[in-house]
């Protein structure tokens, strides 16, 4: 399900008299964008993909969400052909700058039987390490860290229902930034920038802990 960016109207209407509708539109997605950049709360599991022989590179898409696009990949799971569900392993993410910084130039070109790592290059396409030499269908689990499109109308439910206000504010700063505007106010764009920005700090912990109670912090042990 998908909430319309004009669900924000009685959010900010009431602070910014006057906003034609564009305006109030583009602010509200541009905190969407931003707030889905910075806390990677939205994630999507793509299809599973068949890894073939030799073959080292796979296209990263999302069937029909259409106002979402991938920021990054979050997780990687594999399994050898035929194996059942219980049997996925995950992949380790690499950097392709390091490993061409210290390790020996033959490295992309390494295979083995199944991969043990990954990376992803500027296009969003994943990158199998070592290239494996036996095919697997429907082998390679892959879950990524999304955002809204520039061009979208409406967003992902989680956005409206549990960060309506933080999303709220930050559009309200984007707007009283606007220099050109009868509204402009840069002491307001300020004030809801802070706010903006303690909301997406809140709301970071939640890609650690999901919606539990689990505690972030590190809990010494007492001495006897």
């Amino acid at each position: 399900m998908a909430t319309n960016i004009s669900s924000w109207e009685t959010q900010i209407l009431p602070d910014i008299m006057g906003v034609p509708y564009p305006a109030l539109e583009i602010a509200v997605r541009n905190a969407c964008i931003a707030f889905c950049e910075q806390t990677l709360l939205w994630t999507y599991t793509l299809d599973r993909i068949t890894v073939a022989v030799d073959t080292q590179s796979y296209p990263l898409t999302i069937p029909g969400a259409t106002y979402g696009e991938i920021i990054s990949v979050d997780d990687v799971k594999y399994k050898q052909d035929g194996e059942d569900d219980d049997q996925f392993t995950t992949l380790d993410p690499i950097s392709k700058n390091q490993k061409d910084l210290h390790d020996s130039g033959s490295w992309p070109f390494r295979t083995s039987t199944t991969p043990s790592g990954y990376w992803v290059d500027k296009d969003k396409n994943i990158l199998l390490y070592n290239t494996p030499t036996a095919a697997s269908s429907e082998g390679l689990l892959v879950r990524c860290n999304l955002k809204p499109t520039k061009t979208c109308t409406t967003v992902e439910d989680f956005l409206y229902k549990d960060h309506f206000e933080v999303i709220g504010a930050g559009a309200k700063a984007k707007l009283f930034s606007r220099k050109a505007q009868s509204w402009y106010d840069p002491d307001l764009a300020g004030v809801f920038g802070s706010i903006f920005n303690v909301g997406i700090n809140d709301a970071k912990p939640i890609k650690t802990t999901g919606y539990t109670k689990r505690p972030m912090k590190v809990r010494m042990r007492e001495w006897l």
